[in-house]
């Protein structure tokens, strides 16, 4: 978190964008909850999860002017095709969980912060049939290459982003898994860029359907890294935010 503060603190109209996408835990005995990264240890959650609390806290310390949180989380169950229903043997005081109500608004507290998340609290995060990326993440992805734009725009905004998930994510559950997933947005603030359309080019007037084509290869070529970096995606580009586990910085991103 040191990295990412650093660099926002050198700029004071920098945009900081988080992403999570993993599974969720609450701790009943205090109410605790934790992210899972790739490697935890079932057996040692607290000494091998990130506690929801200390993320926040790191994240206020993050002066951007505007930041973006995505978290694809939900019960462990809905991180798995239909065909792998293999869970995570937990203790028996940690159940699986959405990400609180309470936490996303501390997460949007102050100006400029908005918090995505991928289904709502009593809902799964369905992964692909693929295996190589969830719903949620996959249709993202697509929004940030322009799918949920008009021809002539040459920023994706907040407003694209979620225009186009809450289309495309319940159409694809519903086809794939006759089931329910509703991205949550929870944002009081102004509309902003989190994204440049095709390097500023911008989409073309044909709009989003001319550049599908070059969009899907690029997500293919992201899932390819994927694999050939077993479970590390990497991300380049000025100013991208990686995540592995607890550990935010220029790196890599683990998925699950």
């Amino acid at each position: 978190m040191s990295w990412l503060k650093s660099q926002a603190d050198a700029d004071t109209e920098a945009t900081v964008i988080v992403y999570y996408s993993g599974h969720g835990l609450v701790r009943q005995t205090t109410g605790q909850y934790y992210l899972l990264p790739h490697d935890v240890e079932p057996s040692d959650i607290p000494g091998s999860a990130l506690a929801a609390r200390a993320f926040i806290v790191n994240l206020r310390e993050i002066m951007a002017r505007r930041l973006l949180v995505f978290i694809d989380s939900c019960y462990a169950e809905g991180m798995a095709t239909a065909k792998d229903t293999s869970v995570l043997e937990l203790p028996p005081d940690f159940v699986q969980a959405a990400l609180p109500k309470s936490l996303v608004d501390d997460l949007k507290q102050g100006e400029g912060r908005a918090v995505f998340t991928s289904s709502r609290s009593k809902q799964l995060s369905w992964i692909r049939p693929d295996g190589t990326m969830s719903i949620y993440t996959y249709h993202l992805i697509e929004a940030l290459q322009g799918a949920g734009n008009h021809p002539g725009d040459t920023v994706v905004r907040l407003s694209n982003l979620m225009n186009h998930l809450s289309q495309a994510v319940p159409v694809n559950a519903r086809k794939l898994y006759q089931a329910e997933q509703i991205p949550f947005f929870d944002t009081a603030t102004e509309d902003f860029p989190v994204a440049r359309l095709r390097g500023g080019k911008g989409l073309p007037s044909e709009g989003w359907e001319a550049v599908r084509q070059e969009a899907l290869e690029r997500i293919n070529h992201l899932t390819i890294n994927i694999d050939q970096h077993s479970g590390g995606v990497y991300f380049e580009g000025q100013g991208s935010v990686h995540i592995n586990g607890d550990v935010v910085g220029r790196g890599q991103t683990k998925r699950h």
